[in-house]
């Protein structure tokens, strides 16, 4: 069976950034979305999901953009000067020399975790921003968490295609190969493949491409990682314009897509809805 799962990152980013995957949720075909539990528009997201019952919702776990919820002093390897997390180049090579703590990265993540369900958000399964869960060293609390809250789903960016040929593409289909062996030793069920929307988004015939993608679907769980939200001054200074999420919130909420996905034989699912 071709299951998809439409999963829309960086909810809670900002009030903008949420309305526009609610949109998509309720008007397109997004069955999920990963929140940020540490970034401004938190609450703002959780009012806003509590209004759209039909959107699974995961956790976005953030260790490479914002500030800790965590006080900076009990986390100072994960922060710099200013008590901002380090961005993801940064956080690598100190991961990579030895200069993070996992004993203070463990506890932030819990954090995190705890803080979406203190507000009583049914939490389907732990993703993270920019991937770094499938870094081995963080993998490893990653798993124990999922299994300790009765999560048991983690997202693996495995087929992710970053830039084709690229040294970075090959490194995070590496760890993700790597991770998905892991996931399975552990009992812990995920994705079978990951594709970006942004590869399609470019498209000057955006359906076309969608039509194309789809007809590629092999059985199993694909999931279809997007980025949709309007975007106001709010995302100024929290983050660069690397996705036109305005048009994608107008591909996902294309009416020609679920014509698309019933001539493909593709089932719309979110995390609850795999083993």
């Amino acid at each position: 069976m071709k299951r998809l799962i439409v999963s829309a990152d960086d909810f809670g980013l900002t009030e903008g950034i949420n309305e526009g995957i609610i949109r998509c949720a309720r008007e397109g075909i997004v069955t999920s979305a990963s929140i940020m539990t540490n970034m401004p528009a938190f609450e703002h997201a959780v009012a806003q999901a509590g209004q759209c019952p039909g959107l699974a919702l995961g956790v976005h776990l953030n260790l490479v953009k914002g500030r800790p919820l965590l006080p900076p002093e009990q986390v100072s390897s994960l922060v710099d000067n200013k008590g901002n997390f380090y961005t993801l180049p940064r956080f690598t090579l100190k991961l990579l020399t030895g200069k993070i703590k996992l004993a203070e990265a463990e506890p932030e993540l819990r954090r995190q975790v705890e803080k979406a369900l203190a507000a009583g958000l049914t939490v389907t399964h732990l993703d993270s921003h920019r991937h770094f869960h499938t870094y081995p060293a963080l993998l490893k609390p990653v798993i124990k968490m999922a299994r300790e809250y009765k999560i048991n789903k983690i997202r693996c960016p495995l087929g992710l295609s970053v830039l084709p040929g690229s040294i970075k593409e090959f490194v995070l289909n590496t760890l993700s190969r790597n991770a998905r062996k892991r996931l399975d030793m552990a009992g812990v069920s995920h994705n079978d493949r990951l594709f970006e929307l942004v590869k399609i988004e470019g498209e000057n015939d955006y359906l076309r491409a969608m039509a194309a993608f789809l007809e590629s679907l092999t059985d199993g769980v694909t999931e279809l990682d997007c980025h949709p939200g309007f975007v106001t001054g709010e995302l100024n200074g929290i983050e660069a314009a690397i996705h036109n999420r305005e048009k994608q919130v107008k591909i996902l909420t294309d009416p020609a897509l679920p014509g698309l996905l019933e001539t493909h034989g593709i089932r719309l699912v979110n995390y609850a809805d795999i083993e």
